[in-house]
């Protein structure tokens, strides 16, 4: 089990600069981290977004489970994503048990001027640039950003020199850290068992990894029951099955990138879900 911290605040804040400064310098100490960045996620899991709430409750419970799933596979990470509903960062630390929230303050107008500038990077162009729209959901102006109530630190995006705030991310992290082991670099492969809801693929699934690990080999079971069921109870909107399927996709090769093997438990009744988990 490993750690995660979660860098929220409004777009623009310097999230992204914080989350790659903190990589940076854990590297430099021998230990790799994973940079999960929502804008780049969204890319793969909804490729035709619409941006509607019921789409982004579902990416960022999505979202949640895949920090959730690598921590459990001993790979430490950074979440970087602004989540302005304090409900899907409350969920984290529910899920995640060494987790921790910072926030990333911001003056608004700074952060409006710093998107406007943003060259490259995985986060849609010109989102101040939409808010006060018809159906803009610009978080900040259009959609209120729910701060943390209780961050675990905070960080003035628009003040602190950003080697300083890096250095008190990844003091805490560190903290978080204890004396969870890295999986050592395996063969990265990934095994899909699909049938029939009843067919017993979760049996064979569980069966498999617990083989596999008493073995020494690092792996990690991915469970579609398992994400499916963060998502708010009586609450499935359309195209939510699609959204998920890709996220557990996107999972896997985090994971195997990772060095971690992969056993995907999912019906996946399309065909279409199922490749495209190599690494």
């Amino acid at each position: 089990m490993s750690w995660a911290v979660w860098l929220t605040g409004v777009p623009g804040s310097g999230k992204s600069t914080l989350a790659r400064a903190v990589a940076d310098r854990l590297a430099g100490m021998g230990q790799s981290v994973t940079v999960l960045e929502l804008d780049r996620m969204r890319r793969f899991v909804t490729p035709a977004p619409t941006s509607s709430d019921a789409e982004r409750d579902v990416v960022y419970r999505a979202l949640v489970w895949v920090a959730a799933s690598l921590t459990e596979a001993g790979l430490p990470v950074v979440i970087d994503a602004t989540a302005h509903r304090r409900q899907w960062r409350d969920l984290a630390r529910a899920v995640i048990p060494r987790f921790a929230e910072v926030h990333v303050t911001c003056p608004l107008e700074v952060a409006t001027t710093r998107e406007q500038r943003r060259r490259g990077g995985a986060a849609p162009p010109g989102i101040y640039a939409r808010a006060g729209r018809p159906g803009a959901r610009v978080p900040g102006i259009d959609v209120p950003y729910e701060p943390p109530l209780a961050p675990d630190l905070v960080v003035d995006g628009a003040g602190e020199p950003i080697d300083r705030a890096a250095e008190r991310v990844t003091a805490m992290a560190l903290g978080l850290a204890g004396a969870g082991a890295h999986p050592a670099p395996a063969d990265r492969w990934v095994i899909w068992i699909t049938g029939r809801p009843g067919s017993g693929k979760s049996t064979l699934a569980c069966g498999a990894a617990e083989r596999l690990q008493s073995d020494g080999i690092p792996i990690k079971l991915l469970a579609f029951a398992d994400l499916r069921a963060l998502l708010a109870p009586g609450y499935t909107p359309p195209a939510a099955d699609e959204i998920l399927h890709r996220a557990v996709i996107y999972a896997a090769r985090l994971l195997t990138r990772a060095g971690v093997a992969v056993i995907v438990d999912a019906t996946a009744p399309r065909l279409a879900w199922r490749p495209g988990c190599a690494p």
